[in-house]
């Protein structure tokens, strides 16, 4: 055959194959409306869902350096800090599942405009409390706001961009924007607490957030969905909101007070319960009634994607819990210095974001992530020999490079991958589930890290203190470095371990679709 042909060809296959996934051609697609609106409009949306996965991130990450100041001002003792960022955290992941099904069966631009809003609402209250308890609440209502936003943005997303292609790169930059927010938060909050003050950390999410909900209420079109009558899965959703609450309830005050307490175990246990008791309900009522119906499960690669989720946060989380508080504490850097050190992970991450989108035009979801993964491992590797500051260079700075990278990629292409497997109609419950496992992953991953060093680090005393160590390093010798960062070593190691299983389970489980085998062959060509 001849080779120009061949290529035209190719290409028709591919627009075929690329028009079939295009719900925007069925003129009865209740998503067209979304998709039909102009470009500059369409561009304006996702600047928009940018900023509110920016918040949702940023609200958390900034609040990093300024735990110690308002653990003064408000008198937290030190096992109640944890709430801080828990108190959000907890309802943030509670109440996704109940947000994304209402994108799904209703119509997500309500939810958005009052989960922006409610966001800014309680920081802005939040920003004039003193006194602890209220700032908790807050905290909490605050995530239940954050909630209502991320998997309803997802979904109208999803709706926006129905071209796989156009989908994968508005998914990589909404992705990639919350990512960056890790680390940008983390600087930001440092320059924040110390020339402004920690209120104006809150301040800032209120200003953002309420303009954000201003604006969506008239540049987000209104979309009509015909769907069938469905009766709202009130008992599952209520199963698996308690469940989640007290999971992680139970994990986060098991590094504080012991995890072979009642405070502890009789949450986890029940909501294990309560977990085995939702799966068993979602199995016996109408799947169209379901707020998660078994069917999920079986579309291609869904399992091992939201499990891969997992992942992400929990990675990021260690290395900012165990540097963070190593170089303030120990180092005796400020907190602008400590922020300033993490730079490398943004950038790269940053870096990696704006390719992110483009990569499955040539390579599949699996080479990816694997890719990722193994970038992820390496960095899990050098990261347990930081033990002092002159191991900044050699061991921290490629690391951070490595893994910031390796995660993005990780976190961005499974989320691609995820609403590329799944139909539009289901993209604000599968935007929930991913969002959840990342919540998941982090509580876990926090949990761990606290539990794994502190029981080692107990082990050990020193002389001086290691609080002390930052008025005269000089007088450290290397075994002394070497024994107080065993802790955070181990906690290291232990995130290699997970890293690896996962990358196995990835090389194992997950398929590529035939539609991206020929994909790749069309480049090619």
């Amino acid at each position: 055959m001849d080779r120009k042909l061949q290529k035209t060809i190719s290409k028709q296959d591919t627009a075929t194959v690329l028009e079939r996934q295009d719900p925007s051609t069925d003129e009865s697609n209740p998503t067209s409306d979304l998709a039909s609106a102009s470009t500059a409009r369409k561009l304006a949306l996702l600047t928009i869902f940018s900023l509110a996965e920016f918040l949702d991130v940023f609200n958390n990450s900034a609040l990093f350096p300024a735990i110690p100041v308002i653990s003064s001002d408000l008198r937290f003792e030190p096992p109640e800090t944890v709430w801080i960022i828990s108190a959000y955290q907890l309802t943030f992941a509670a109440f996704l599942l109940l947000s994304g099904r209402i994108s799904d069966v209703y119509t997500a631009k309500p939810a958005f405009i009052a989960g922006a809003f409610i966001l800014g609402i309680t920081h802005l209250i939040g920003g004039f409390t003193h006194h602890k308890i209220a700032l908790l609440v807050l905290r909490a209502l605050g995530g239940i706001g954050g909630a209502l936003t991320i998997p309803s943005s997802l979904s109208l997303i999803v709706q926006l961009f129905p071209n796989p292609l156009h989908q994968a790169r508005a998914l990589g930059i909404f992705n990639g924007v919350g990512a960056i927010g890790n680390i940008l938060g983390l600087i930001l909050g440092a320059i924040i607490v110390q020339y402004a003050g920690w209120s104006w950390i809150f301040w800032f999410v209120a200003i953002v957030g309420v303009a954000v909900s201003a604006i969506s209420l008239f540049l987000i079109p209104a979309s009509k969905r015909e769907r069938k009558r469905v009766n709202f899965d009130v008992v599952g959703v209520s199963l698996l909101t308690v469940a989640v609450i007290l999971f992680i309830f139970a994990v986060t005050s098991g590094s504080t007070v012991g995890w072979g307490t009642a405070y502890v175990l009789a949450p986890l246990l029940i909501s294990l319960a309560l977990a085995a008791g939702f799966l068993f309900w979602e199995a016996r009522i109408n799947p169209d009634d379901a707020v998660l119906p078994p069917k999920m499960w079986k579309y291609d690669n869904f399992g091992i994607l939201v499990s891969l989720a997992l992942l992400p946060y929990f990675w990021w989380l260690t290395s900012f819990i165990n540097l963070t508080s190593w170089w303030e504490q120990v180092y005796g850097w400020s907190p602008i210095t400590t922020a300033v050190h993490f730079l490398a992970m943004g950038i790269s991450g940053g870096l990696t974001t704006n390719i992110t989108g483009y990569l499955p035009r040539w390579f599949t979801h699996k080479q990816i992530i694997i890719t990722g993964l193994f970038m992820g491992i390496v960095a899990s590797i050098l990261l347990p020999f930081a033990t002092g500051p002159w191991t900044y260079w050699p061991f921290v700075f490629p690391a951070q490079i490595l893994g910031g990278a390796g995660l993005i990629l990780v976190f961005v292409n499974s989320s691609i991958a995820l609403f590329s497997y799944t139909p539009p109609s289901v993209a604000g419950t599968v935007g929930a589930v991913f969002n959840c496992a990342l919540q998941l992953g982090s509580a876990v991953g926090l949990a761990a890290v606290a539990s794994i060093t502190t029981s080692l680090d107990s082990q050990y005393s020193f002389n001086p203190p290691i609080t002390e160590w930052s008025r005269n390093l000089d007088h450290i010798t290397p075994s002394m470095w070497k024994e107080a960062y065993t802790g955070r070593a181990a906690s290291y190691w232990f995130a290699l371990g997970i890293l690896t299983v996962a990358t196995l389970a990835a090389i194992v489980f997950l398929k590529v679709d035939k539609k991206e085998t020929r994909k790749e062959e069309s480049v090619e060509k």
